[in-house]
């Protein structure tokens, strides 16, 4: 059971496979000024591959998560919740991608809106899980450091949020570029977080 801990830090790689071969079989796509999420439009090439290696990494960070609820069942509150977080947000990931989506035209539909409204709660989720886990751990022996890495990873992540929209509503050629060093900001606290939570031996 503890080795499947480590299926939350290889959730990001599947992620970024996706991301790697949709731009490698796209024709036009540019990773500066296209999001991920064009890779995975109605008609794009490869798009079941894609889909797939998207749904892998949700599942795997539910498993890995879940795995390290039932491992480490004695950590405090706030650790604890933040990987019921975590879970929540793979759940709601697969969700967004897979069945409430974004429409084609022009005209918004409830499931853009669902989408949408989830989209804008996994920002929230994350952020939070990543204060709530790095305080939380630093209880412990050898986590001491990681409470101040948390918080200077929720900064910066919250600062790509908000230049996010910013990008979006002035028109500049900069959507993807924004969105993929958010999303590598998530992502290198999410391996970091996993791996040392395997390794951990205290709870």
């Amino acid at each position: 059971m503890r080795k499947l801990i480590l299926c939350g830090a290889l959730a990001p790689f599947f992620y970024i496979a996706a991301a790697i071969i949709g731009w490698l079989l796209a024709p036009g796509y540019d990773h500066i000024r296209d999001s991920v999420s064009d890779l995975l439009r109605p008609g794009m090439p490869n798009k079941v591959l894609l889909d797939s290696l998207m749904f892998l990494s949700n599942i795997f960070i539910v498993i890995g998560s879940a795995a390290a609820l039932i491992v480490h069942k004695k950590l405090n509150k706030p650790v604890n919740a933040g990987l019921i977080m975590i879970l929540s947000a793979g759940i709601l990931s697969t969700l967004s991608a897979h069945v409430f989506r974004l429409p084609m035209g022009p005209a918004m539909t409830l499931s853009g809106i669902i989408h949408i409204v989830i989209v804008a709660l996994l920002a929230i989720l994350s952020l939070t899980f990543i204060l709530l886990i790095g305080y939380g751990m630093k209880e412990y022996g050898g986590w001491e450091k990681f409470k101040t890495y948390s918080i200077i990873t929720f900064i910066l992540f919250l600062i790509g949020g908000a230049i996010s929209p910013i990008v979006v509503s002035s028109g500049l050629p900069l959507v993807g570029l924004v969105e993929k060093i958010s999303v590598a900001i998530y992502f290198q606290w999410v391996i970091v977080f996993f791996i040392r939570l395997y390794q951990f031996k205290g709870a």
